[in-house]
């Protein structure tokens, strides 16, 4: 097992380069559309979208799946709730706020996670399968002579009844 992850560690790693280049779009993302909203129970002075080291820690959150629908409520506030003036706004937005969630969500928690589980899938696989795993042409003259005792006019097939036999 410690040898699949050794084959894995270069994939893995570039894997977890595009999920930190995502962490940076969607930081900012949330940073340039979310930023102002009111602070609440889940999104508060730690967790939120002011400063781009909280908006890592707010999408680090929300990648492993912790609190994020309650985020994603509080980011969805709407009046009388919040303050809308013509020169203040701490309001949400429900539908920036559900398209930024779902698709984060989805490209960051189902197809990078699931990404990573196929690299170490693929290259357990591809480890087990390396032990002998080409014929010789001592085993090939083998079959030959014994496919020759089920065809000997060499017809290029044999009966299904002999199939067993011949295996």
């Amino acid at each position: 097992y410690v040898a699949t992850l050794l084959f894995s560690a270069a994939s893995i790693v570039n894997i977890l380069s595009l999920l930190v280049i995502l962490l940076i779009f969607f930081g900012y993302l949330g940073k340039s559309q979310l930023a102002n909203c009111r602070y609440q129970v889940a999104y508060n002075h730690g967790i939120n979208f002011r400063r781009f080291q909280d908006s890592i820690r707010l999408l680090i959150t929300c990648v492993t799946l912790d609190n994020w629908n309650n985020i994603m409520g509080d980011l969805s506030l709407t009046q009388p709730f919040c303050t809308m003036t013509e020169n203040f706004d701490d309001c949400g937005s429900p539908v920036i706020s559900l398209l930024f969630f779902l698709t984060f969500y989805i490209v960051c928690s189902y197809m990078i996670q699931n990404l990573v589980i196929a690299i170490v899938l693929d290259n357990f696989g591809g480890g087990s399968n390396d032990v002998g795993g080409h014929i010789s042409t001592s085993e090939l003259m083998g079959v030959s002579d014994v496919w020759v005792h089920f065809d000997p006019k060499l017809k290029g097939y044999i009966h299904h009844f002999d199939f067993v036999s011949f295996l």
